[in-house]
């Protein structure tokens, strides 16, 4: 539009073979220069968009049907609410699917940032971005009950947002830090995923999914590292990760949901690689031997937990994450 103000418009057509429908997503952006030097500007953007439909859900019928049965700690059987029964009662699990009730999820996007040069050449960006769902995919019980058959319909709502802040700084060529800290919520309406593999024997809840991350701090860079004269021209790459854990539901021995779902966390997570490389000329050609620590302080990052509180070691942590060495070598190429 003018030399400070660049626009665009877009517009994306897609054909969904699963839904048996056009999808049409319009997009719009801009970006303003703020000084005549070039160093502040401003962007935003907002459009729609139609993921494609994801297979599995559409496959899971397929996957089979489930049967349950339950037994008290004596072997005694009971039906899904732990109550006693004469006889084994099976509680069984089936998954639907009516292609022609279904419709395309949409999303609709939009993101405001600022990016700004700094002085010492560091470069600053804040962005908030927003992210609104309506007529997601999930399976819903198609009688209300807690567990039965399951349809697969387009009742779920999503909604996420996040604001990020990051710093950057380059210098002496290739060598560059980054630093960054993103504060972001992720919830739905209906969040629980019903499946064959790991059923859940509660009606559908609302709550964040399992990878809702609040807050998340990342750095990494890429530094010469002059320590000792034998180790001239060797860099040092680090990176580091602190962020919230991940989220998880508790369940009883009824596979039925205790509490709200995902309203417990896994431990904070961290996580400090560091590695040194050292680039040199060999046969004609560039290389690049790397070096160094996945985890180096060997942080206890739990990826497993037992979230059965009828089970003696409730909320037990396990397959913790130690420090790892790794290597590599690589091609830069001639030239």
């Amino acid at each position: 539009m003018t030399n400070r103000l660049l626009i665009e418009f877009g517009m994306r057509f897609d054909w969904d073979q699963i839904v048996r429908d056009v999808l049409i997503s319009p997009r719009l952006a801009g970006t303003y220069v703020l000084d005549n030097e070039g160093n502040t500007k401003i962007s935003a953007g907002i459009g729609i968009v139609y993921d494609a439909t994801p297979l599995f859900l559409i496959a899971r019928p397929f996957a089979g049907r489930r049967t349950d049965y339950f037994f008290d700690a004596s072997g005694q059987p009971t039906d899904v609410n732990g109550a006693p029964t004469t006889v084994p009662t099976p509680v069984l699990t089936t998954f639907f699917v009516n292609r022609t009730t279904l419709q395309a999820p949409r999303y609709v996007n939009w993101s405001f940032a600022l990016e700004k040069k700094l002085p010492r050449a560091i470069y600053l960006k804040a962005e908030f971005l927003e992210r609104y769902g309506a007529h997601g995919f999930v399976y819903n019980t198609a009688s209300g009950g807690a567990a039965g058959q399951f349809l697969l319909q387009n009742t779920r709502d999503d909604r996420y947002h996040s604001f990020h802040i990051a710093l950057r700084h380059n210098f002496r060529e290739s060598y560059m830090v980054m630093g960054s800290y993103t504060r972001s919520q992720l919830r739905s309406n209906q969040v629980l995923d019903f499946n064959v593999d790991n059923p859940s024997l509660s009606p559908q809840a609302a709550g964040p999914y399992p990878w809702d991350v609040p807050n998340r701090v990342l750095s990494w860079g890429l530094l010469p590292f002059f320590k000792l004269p034998i180790l001239h021209k060797v860099d040092l790459a680090y990176s580091v990760e602190a962020r919230s854990g991940f989220a998880f539901s508790a369940v009883n021995s009824q596979q039925q949901l205790v509490g709200a779902p995902d309203s417990r966390r896994f431990p904070t997570y961290f996580s400090l690689n560091t590695h040194l490389e050292k680039r040199f000329r060999f046969l004609g050609a560039y290389w690049a031997v790397r070096g160094g620590f996945n985890n180096i302080t060997g942080h206890r990052n739990p990826s497993s937990v037992n979230n059965n509180v009828d089970s003696p070691q409730f909320l037990t942590f396990s397959d913790f994450a130690g420090r790892g060495f790794t290597s590599r070598i690589r091609f830069l190429g001639r030239k």
